[in-house]
């Protein structure tokens, strides 16, 4: 049996939501923390389900990817998914490298439009 969420109702009772969903939250980084409790509560419902049983061994493999597909549905259940999205945009390595470069991509092109600006106005 699911809950709303998509995850066993169990496991998903310890993060039971008791309200409406709050669109519009900022999730903060803290929210819905996957710990190592709960991720061997997730690996006992996928050990005991007949359908889920074969993928058992590739649970510790994976172990990242399910901690945040886990918190996403958890920030799915509680704020919608617009917000829930930003889960997925603060583990995305594409995104925190675009964070990391934009700086110097804003100096580079102040830079350009700088020399652009120089050799327009040379006669």
């Amino acid at each position: 049996m699911l809950s709303a969420s998509g995850l066993p109702v169990p496991f998903s009772m310890r993060d039971k939501v008791d309200r409406p969903i709050e669109f519009g939250h900022d999730i903060d980084p803290a929210d819905f923390p996957i710990t190592a409790e709960v991720f061997k509560a997730f690996s006992d419902y996928v050990a005991r389900d007949a359908n889920w049983k074969t993928l058992a061994p590739q649970l510790d493999r994976n172990r990242a990817y399910i901690e945040s597909e886990l918190r996403f549905s958890l920030a799915t259940a509680a704020y919608g998914t617009v917000s829930a999205q930003q889960v997925r945009v603060r583990e995305d390595p594409q995104v925190a490298k675009a964070v990391e470069v934009e700086p110097r991509a804003r100096d580079l092109a102040n830079l350009a439009r700088a020399a652009m600006r120089a050799r327009v106005s040379q006669p």
